[in-house]
């Protein structure tokens, strides 16, 4: 996980939740060397607490899409807007999750989760946040082992409580599950829709797994060639 954008000290109200709305205008991404593009006159509207998830293939395109979404791609042709304007911006809060699950080996599960927090609200609220996403995400057992001692779906736990006690504005997952076993990966899927509901950040999903997707999301799209489809 990377954030992309530290908005500093916040203030919120109890259960409050700042979400933002995503607008890709027919943006273009072409890379140098490449033969076609990675993303192709891609026009894209995804409102408030939204969750889109990109079906396709490795290489159809969407990667490109979030690191586009996440400001560390510039579109070469066309827009990428947050709330209106140009992203990332001061105020809306990103966060990029991908499959790695990068995390500080030697601290314990609850300082990892914590470490996002601390210095932007109080000790109380650090406190109280992690204690919710914790007991959202099963990680109850786990708060103070060393992240080095879990195992691939405990860490992708771990990554996505990290993610989410932040309370981003937008919330990129880039096939956070593809790692895992077919069982475990249907567990953290369950995982993955009620933390849904009970952090609501606007957000797009990449999988290559349709069946995935459609659990997950508010809607599904197709991503080939760098182009986005409805499903049929």
């Amino acid at each position: 996980m990377i954030t992309v954008a530290d908005t500093g000290q916040r203030t919120r109200g109890q259960g409050g939740w700042e979400m933002t709305r995503i607008c890709f205008e027919d943006v273009t991404r072409h890379f140098s060397g490449a033969a076609e593009p990675a993303v192709a006159s891609v026009d894209l509207d995804v409102a408030d607490g939204e969750a889109v998830a990109l079906v396709g293939p490795p290489g159809a395109g969407k990667t490109t899409l979030l690191r586009l979404a996440a400001g560390l791609e510039a579109p070469d042709h066309g827009r990428v807007l947050l709330d209106g304007r140009p992203g990332p911006r001061d105020g809306v809060e990103v966060v990029l999750l991908f499959q790695n699950y990068a995390m500080y080996p030697h601290l314990s599960v609850r300082d990892n989760i914590a470490t996002s927090l601390r210095g932007r609200v109080t000790t109380e609220q650090v406190a109280a946040d992690v204690d919710d996403v914790v007991g959202l995400l099963g990680l109850g057992e786990l708060v103070r082992r060393t992240a080095s001692s879990l195992s691939t779906s405990e860490r992708m736990r771990v990554a996505l409580a990290r993610s989410l006690v932040r309370r981003p504005g937008v919330l990129l997952m880039d096939e956070p599950l593809a790692n895992l076993e077919p069982g475990v990966r249907t567990e953290l899927r369950e995982r993955l829709v009620a933390a849904r509901h009970a952090y609501p950040a606007t957000t797009l999903f990449a999988t290559e797994d349709l069946a995935e997707a459609a659990a997950v999301a508010d809607r599904v799209l197709r991503v080939e060639g760098g182009r986005l489809s409805p499903l049929p």
